[in-house]
């Protein structure tokens, strides 16, 4: 027995692996203390954590629902995508049959990575070459465009004969691009002799780019690669706002994108959602729980997954064999403490305000708003209150700077989800107010 071993061994009647044991060689132990039993711990042992099909037990069944509802994951294969199956039709026509740049729009949250996976995994599948990047605040036109560059090779660059030494030994088109910094009008000069495939460059959380100039400079790549039919598109995911500064940037490219929203989901897509998850085992929602996932989730993904998780684990806790709508509420509490603990300290200290959980109240009454409307406060007579009452909520709703609509936003991500769970954990059923 190593120091490791006799540090944490903490008493337990353990069985160890030593040297004299083959290599591989599976060995059971036990995953608590025997002095403290009682007390919270890991059920499942992390090198039983792959191939869990073949596993049995309680350490398995707490470890499906992480496989099942992966609510800090995006969806990342169409096997595992529920619904959205005409939102995923009309995006793949306007690549495919109309030949568009495409930007989908909507709160987080709502799907919009797992949709691009799926989208990237569709076109793979039919010998698109795919480059998905997600953008952060530091995003440079160049080096996104490099690496965009570096995945395609030579051999698609029609202007060269396949014999070409540099094709012969695999280079790509980043070889043919300046050093340090280029242009929107030099890396068009590079694409456009793209042949015998297709490019689809995939740009996640482009809000969260805060370089006007790497903006101008997508916009202006969007309209060269347009107007000369070069054989490269690109997909957007961000918000509402992304398509209008496109626009604002290069009006004329308007006729070259398309701006899709991202809906909540609708019963069916999380009954779609639940059918899936069954499908790694674990206990079965019953349509009662079903219901209740849907209502309380208000067709956010992330949180029809993540209310789903909770409940699966709660039934497991029961030793039950299904989900019911009691799991489903206790699970409802424990997914508004996640969120709530992921808000800043001013924002956790507003929400002790009672009147931000209260059923009916103008903050509720926002949060279902907000959720309904990619995030903003969008009701003409929510805003009349808000203007007249929204100082009283100044660490929570502030309005949105410049917009025309004059709109109103939580100060941060996740305030309107956690309002609308609070208020359904303390009973009460959760039902949009008619603004």
């Amino acid at each position: 027995m190593n120091w490791l071993t006799r540090i944490f061994s903490l008493g337990r009647e353990d069985t160890w692996t030593s040297s004299a044991e083959e290599p591989g060689e599976h060995v059971e132990v036990s995953p608590f203390p025997t002095a403290a039993a009682s007390r919270p711990g890991f059920a499942v042992s992390a090198t039983a954590l792959e191939g869990l099909t073949g596993r049995r037990g309680v350490g398995r069944a707490r470890h499906v629902p992480a496989q099942a509802f992966t609510p800090s994951q995006p969806v990342s294969s169409i096997e595992r995508f529920a619904g959205r199956s005409a939102l995923l039709d009309r995006v793949i026509r306007a690549i495919e049959d109309q030949q568009l740049h495409v930007i989908i729009y909507g709160d987080r949250g709502i799907g919009k990575t797992s949709l691009m996976r799926v989208v990237a995994e569709l076109a793979k599948s039919a010998r698109y070459i795919v480059h998905f990047t997600s953008c952060g605040e530091q995003s440079e036109f160049s080096e996104t465009f490099r690496s965009v560059a570096s995945q395609i090779r030579l051999l698609y660059d029609g202007s060269l004969d396949p014999g070409d030494e540099d094709v012969e030994r695999g280079g790509t088109l980043a070889d043919r691009l300046p050093v340090g910094d280029f242009t929107a009008s030099q890396l068009t000069e590079v694409l456009e002799g793209i042949s015998g495939t297709r490019v689809l460059i995939m740009l996640d959380e482009f809000d969260r780019a805060e370089s006007p100039r790497f903006r101008a400079s997508i916009a202006e790549l969007i309209k060269n690669l347009s107007d000369r039919s070069i054989r490269v598109q690109i997909m957007i995911a961000g918000v509402a706002s992304n398509l209008t500064d496109l626009i604002a940037h290069i009006p004329s490219i308007r006729r070259n994108i398309i701006g899709i929203a991202v809906p909540n989901m609708d019963e069916d897509e999380i009954r779609e959602m639940v059918t899936i998850a069954n499908k790694n085992g674990g206990p079965a929602f019953l349509p009662a729980a079903v219901e209740a996932l849907a209502r309380v989730s208000a067709g956010l993904p992330y949180l029809a997954a993540l209310i789903g998780q909770h409940a699966a684990i709660a039934a497991i806790e029961q030793q039950s064999p299904e989900v019911t709508a009691d799991h489903v509420s206790v699970a409802t509490e424990r997914a508004a403490a996640d969120i709530l603990s992921r808000l800043s300290p001013l924002v956790t200290h507003s929400l002790r305000d009672e009147r931000a959980r209260e059923p009916g109240s103008l903050l509720w009454s926002c949060a279902a708003d907000a959720i309904e409307n990619d995030g903003l406060i969008s009701s003409p007579a929510l805003i009349a209150k808000l203007s007249d009452e929204g100082a009283a909520f100044k660490g929570l709703v502030l309005p949105v700077d410049g917009d025309p609509l004059e709109r109103w936003q939580f100060i941060e991500d996740g305030v309107s989800s956690y309002i609308w769970l609070a208020v359904t954990a303390d009973g009460e059923i959760a039902r949009k107010p008619r603004c």
